[in-house]
């Protein structure tokens, strides 16, 4: 069994394809998906897919290239950990 450890699928191109998505997962012996959020205000969706779908995993953080407002977004995250 495999795990796509890095997907988007809170993305609207791709949520409005959950369904299909999901059967290629099961097609293709992918069996948990990490759903990635590097913006605080998209996490609740993206938490959201993972508390919906038993084998979806929600992560959230900042990212090398994020040039403004890293600090305060972990400092953020940190104070509001409630899923680690």
């Amino acid at each position: 069994m495999l795990v796509d450890s890095h997907c988007h699928l809170n993305f609207p191109e791709l949520l409005e394809n959950l369904p299909e998505i999901k059967q290629a997962m099961v097609s293709n012996d992918v069996g948990h998906a990490l759903c990635i959020c590097v913006t605080l205000p998209d996490f609740p969706q993206v938490l959201a897919l993972a508390e919906s779908n038993s084998n979806f995993y929600a992560s959230v953080g900042v990212t090398a290239g994020m040039s403004t407002g890293g600090v305060a977004v972990m400092a953020t995250l940190a104070g509001s950990a409630s899923y680690i």
